[in-house]
């Protein structure tokens, strides 16, 4: 794997473990992972940060995630990969925050040489208002599935269980699609017309 940067834009902090947290962990490990995200509860920003570091991945926090923070950490990091939640998910917050994203990488992509790739994650037992999750591009994390339960566990103020199990039963799903232990899903979106070349992130 080359050398990437990867942006998880999620709404609440505990999102980018459950959805992303093995894929940001690997990444982590030969390029750049960043977290961007939003909160205003101190006992959830110190939960972030924790996981956070377990992962290995950089937080950027936030008051609320706008158009504009996300196009700015781009620029900032020089991204090369995106990933945000689905616009069918049925939690409102996640399909919010979905579409904002979206927005941001096309305005950030216009006249950029580099070209930036947008992935939607999982969302919960992989059922969106209009059907399953497909999964078109799976992530083998086998290597960083223990530092994702890991760094999850961080969040306390969270149901945690009840989202520890359901993230390692997806994981056990998705691996196996791949002829993995475990794995973490994502569909490519296209970015200006252009959809990614890339099997791996």
């Amino acid at each position: 794997m080359t050398s990437t940067t990867v942006i998880a834009v999620m709404a609440h902090p505990d999102d980018a473990e459950i959805w992303a947290g093995g894929t940001l962990a690997r990444y982590a490990r030969q390029g750049c992972a960043a977290i961007l995200v939003g909160t205003t509860d101190e006992m959830r920003r110190r939960e972030a940060i924790a996981g956070a570091e377990v992962l290995g991945a950089q937080l950027h926090l936030v008051k609320k995630v706008s158009v504009s923070s996300v196009i700015n950490l781009i620029d900032e990091l020089n991204a090369d990969v995106l990933i945000c939640h689905r616009w069918d998910d049925p939690h409102p917050d996640h399909r919010r925050i979905g579409m904002l994203v979206t927005g941001a990488v096309q305005k950030a992509a216009i006249g950029r040489s580099k070209r930036i790739r947008l992935y939607v994650s999982d969302t919960y037992q992989s059922l969106t208002l209009d059907g399953s999750v497909s999964g078109r591009s799976i992530v083998n994390i086998d290597e960083t599935f223990e530092l994702k339960i890991r760094a999850l566990r961080h969040h306390k103020s969270q149901p945690i269980d009840h989202f520890a199990e359901m993230a390692s039963r997806q994981a056990g799903f998705w691996g196996a699609r791949i002829g993995a232990t475990w794995g973490e899903a994502f569909d490519p979106v296209p970015v200006l017309g252009v959809l990614p070349e890339a099997t791996m992130l």
